[in-house]
């Protein structure tokens, strides 16, 4: 059974969606009030209490070890604050017997990390517009490598966003 964080969950969006489509359990936090009110009414109104937590704060003061996944939606120094406590809880998964941990980003890279996979979506209300989602699991198969080598992992980033993302998955998101 997955158990999903989205961290700076704003609207419920993605709460909603995972609740719904995957059926997985699901746990959103924001450090903002009124984004927190607009996430359980959203989760309110389609009927996924039950499988949703909504928690307003610190994503960094919360118990994150029951999360199989993380949908990131923070602003690049955001994700660095975020990168170490996710390959602690990667590294405890795999120790554990688990599944390597899951993060999908909205929008922004995980600096100095190549993602897994791109993949670029449209949105139902912005279609002629695509936006980047980042895949990456942990802990990281090449954590030390890139430690030891944070240069050559910032260039393959410049490279890749150089490509503008030829080659990447596209998908339509309602």
């Amino acid at each position: 059974d997955d158990t999903l964080f989205d961290v700076g969950c704003g609207d419920g969006r993605v709460l909603v969606a995972a609740a719904t489509r995957a059926r997985c359990r699901v746990v959103g936090i924001d450090v903002n009030p009124e984004r927190i009110a607009e996430a359980r009414a959203a989760v309110d109104a389609a009927g996924v209490g039950a499988s949703c937590t909504v928690v307003e704060g610190n994503a960094l003061d919360q118990d994150l070890a029951p999360a199989t996944a993380f949908f990131l939606f923070l602003i690049e120094r955001g994700l660095k604050i975020m990168l170490p406590r996710l390959d602690e809880l990667g590294a405890a998964r795999v120790r554990g017997g688990g599944a390597p941990l899951r993060v999908v980003c909205y929008l922004y890279r995980i600096p100095g990390i190549k993602p897994d996979k791109i993949q670029w979506v449209t949105l139902s209300d912005r279609p002629d517009a695509k936006y980047p989602l980042y895949a990456y699991s942990f802990p990281r198969p090449t954590a030390t490598a890139a430690a030891a080598a944070p240069d050559a992992a910032a260039a393959t980033d410049e490279a890749e966003g150089a490509a503008g993302g030829a080659g990447d998955a596209s998908t339509h998101v309602a």
